[in-house]
């Protein structure tokens, strides 16, 4: 895994936090100094955050953890769509979608429609329809990708998220924060969080917050660039894995019907 850059970062305007008025308090420890009223970030401490997460998410990776990516944010969105797709890494950048923590049961109701309605549509299942049935199905069809798009194939609540500016996305910390209580109070695996966020939030409500401008978009493209692959580079080494696994059990299963077949071929030749 490759190292974060201050240099880069500086030369990117990372540094740029939020006006010290609106800087919350929690957030100070973060930041190096105030220049013209601005809270200029310290590159250095954002530099340790990032490799953190990285080396976190890399290790969700490893594990076969289901991440999921929120972001819909003008100057991210496009940006976190467009890796999200490249790399099959659920996503939501349109809308938080209110109940799909709290509620995923439902809502993967919905998502499970959607996949059916595609399904039907390149069958042929569609085929029998009036025009203006299929011209209204596909409308609604349209307007549920708009948002569910990115987790077509999320079939569970995500082990990870990684959300992008935690202010906008309130919503959906609220409800991954709730998650977590809950996962706390059963005993199991909690959902881990991860954030890019900027000086006017608070950055303990997540686990592995990274601080740094979060309103432009070369810095997020190139800080969320460096997360995704560090979780891309652990699930490639935990499919690798599981082929090995895989192959495995398959020349353990050739070796065992080969023993049976000889047992068998040694029966029948019997007088």
């Amino acid at each position: 895994m490759v190292n974060l850059d201050p240099k880069k970062l500086l030369e990117l305007g990372g540094h740029f936090g939020h006006k010290v008025s609106r800087t919350n308090p929690k957030a100070k420890k973060y930041v190096y100094t105030a220049q013209s009223g601005i809270s200029i970030i310290d590159l250095f401490k954002t530099v340790e955050l990032g490799e953190r997460a990285a080396k976190k998410l890399e290790s969700a990776g490893v594990e076969g953890k289901t991440l999921l990516v929120i972001a819909s944010k003008k100057v991210a969105k496009n940006i976190v769509a467009k890796q999200c797709e490249e790399n099959t890494v659920p996503y939501l950048c349109e809308k938080w979608v209110g109940g799909f923590f709290s509620n995923f049961e439902e809502i993967h109701k919905n998502i499970q429609k959607a996949n059916d309605w595609i399904e039907a549509q390149k069958t042929g299942g569609w085929d029998h329809m009036l025009k203006h049935e299929r011209v209204k199905l596909e409308k609604e069809l349209h307007k549920v990708l708009k948002v569910y798009k990115g987790v077509l194939k999320l079939d569970k609540i995500p082990d990870a998220v990684l959300i992008v500016d935690v202010k906008k996305e309130k919503n959906a910390l609220n409800e991954s924060m709730k998650v977590q209580e809950r996962q706390r109070l059963q005993g199991i695996d909690q959902l881990m969080s991860f954030a890019i966020l900027d000086t006017n939030v608070n950055p303990d409500v997540v686990q592995y917050p990274v601080m740094i401008n979060d309103d432009t978009e070369q810095t997020i493209e190139y800080m969320f660039t460096y997360l995704l692959d560090a979780y891309i580079n652990g699930r490639k080494k935990f499919q690798a894995s599981e082929d090995k696994r895989i192959a495995a059990e398959e020349k353990k299963a050739e070796k065992v019907k080969k023993a049976q077949e000889i047992a068998e071929k040694k029966i029948h030749e019997k007088p």
